[in-house]
């Protein structure tokens, strides 16, 4: 969103033009010839009499200002050329451009220093990894429809940057600080690894809002995530209620696909180990770097390559993200291996659309699924709060979004509610759109 440079600049009923030399010159009412000697009519100007008119600069109509010396004609008279009148003329025609010029200058600064002041324009900076598909090709799709939209309806504008690795978010810190973004909002590929570069937002005394994967020991100005422990410690007991009557029998191994090492990971587990019955054991567990395709080739690799006894005993699979649990269940319908396997139920984290829509037709197949509402949408909650900053409203602490549980007993009506509709709201405004 960078200006373009130009001579005329427009910001709502203010207007900046640039005054030049030749403009200034054209105002006063003098004829030069080529060796720049005036021509005197017979008729002199009386300078004590001299009348002054300024038309003063209308900002509603875009009249620029201008200067012109008018004589009274009753007091021109005429008499005989006299030579020393060509200096005396000079003299004061020159006397008047200086007095002219140091008037329009000191208008001039004055004019540009009410413009600039009128044209700060404060800019929300929005900081998130890149991603043209899945929950991170989504959130952008939804912050770039909100940026859109937030600068209609407010007085500031948004930036986006994406990045594909930890180093150009690194590079792309120290350029809205260079800048002067009034507000940082930062989602970072991982909190941890960053913590020294978003230190210089916070030295750069710029309010910073953390989003989703946070930055332990940090002292940012707010954070707001999804409610990651939460949606550990449901899932947990809901694998107690589903599992009742195997636990009461004995062990039931599981195997557990995580996204990456960060924050939100950490959450999750932390959540599901809390309250999952000491009896779940895990058998292994895969980092998918939230890819679906990864997360097909690892659980492929786990049933075409393992023993009989390891795969027929597995009956859940514990998964962070929907994307992840969607590659597993591919996998599995894939499989055509000779050991039967006993996978009940695959849990994830999202409620997208696309796993919805398949709950019937795995559970044909006899695998039921679980997932959480985790909505890319969240990203806008995140720009709010720089909104609410720049506001003047306090913004401090943890804000936690909740999470809904969905089924294949409620998936439907999940799907007719209000985080869902809102989720994929820009899609039937852009049927275009499809990260």
């Amino acid at each position: 969103m960078e200006k373009e440079k130009q001579s005329v600049v427009l910001t709502g009923q203010y207007c900046k033009k640039i005054i030049s030399k030749q403009a200034l010159r054209s105002n006063i009412k003098m004829n030069y010839l080529s060796n720049r000697k005036m021509i005197i009519r017979k008729t002199l100007f009386n300078k004590k009499k001299m009348k002054r008119t300024c038309l003063q600069k209308n900002t509603n109509t875009h009249v620029q200002t201008t200067c012109e010396f008018h004589p009274d004609e009753n007091l021109l008279k005429e008499r005989s050329f006299d030579p020393k009148d060509i200096q005396h003329v000079i003299s004061f025609v020159r006397m008047k451009q200086r007095h002219l010029a140091l008037s329009l200058s000191m208008a001039a600064l004055l004019l540009f220093g009410a413009c600039d002041k009128a044209e700060e324009i404060k800019t929300i900076a929005i900081i998130i990894p890149g991603a043209d598909h899945g929950f991170m090709g989504e959130s952008i799709a939804h912050a770039e429809v909100a940026a859109e939209r937030f600068a209609e309806s407010t007085e500031y504008q948004y930036r986006i940057f994406t990045s594909d690795i930890i180093a150009e978010q690194k590079e792309q810190i120290d350029q809205v600080i260079a800048e002067k973004a009034d507000v940082v909002v930062l989602w970072p590929h991982n909190g941890d690894d960053l913590k020294t570069a978003a230190q210089k937002i916070v030295d750069a005394e710029i309010p910073l809002i953390i989003y989703d994967r946070l930055i332990s020991d940090f002292d940012e100005t707010a954070e707001i995530l999804g409610d990651n422990v939460t949606i550990g410690e449901e899932t947990g007991h809901y694998f107690n209620s589903y599992f009742a009557v195997d636990l009461a029998a004995g062990d039931v191994s599981i195997l557990e696909f995580k996204g990456d090492h960060s924050s939100v990971t950490t959450q999750r587990n932390s959540g599901f180990r809390s309250t999952a019955s000491r009896k779940f054991i895990l058998h292994s567990e895969y980092y998918t770097n939230w890819s679906k395709t990864t997360a097909r080739e690892q659980m492929a690799d786990f049933l075409n390559n393992s023993n009989q006894a390891d795969v027929e005993k597995v009956k859940a699979i514990f998964t962070h993200d929907d994307e992840i649990a969607a590659g597993v269940l591919e996998a599995i319908e894939a499989y055509t291996g000779s050991y039967q396997h006993n996978i009940k139920l695959v849990s994830g984290v999202s409620a997208s659309k696309e796993l919805l829509e398949k709950f019937d037709y795995y559970q044909d197949l006899g695998i039921d699924q679980l997932t959480f509402s985790f909505s890319p949408a969240m990203i806008v909650d995140a720009i709010e709060l720089g909104i609410d900053i720049l506001d003047g409203k306090s913004v401090s602490g943890t804000y936690l979004i909740p999470t809904q549980m969905v089924d294949n007993l409620n998936y439907m009506a999940y799907m007719q509610g209000p985080v869902y509709q809102y989720r994929y709201y820009y899609r039937e405004a852009d049927p275009g759109s499809n990260p």
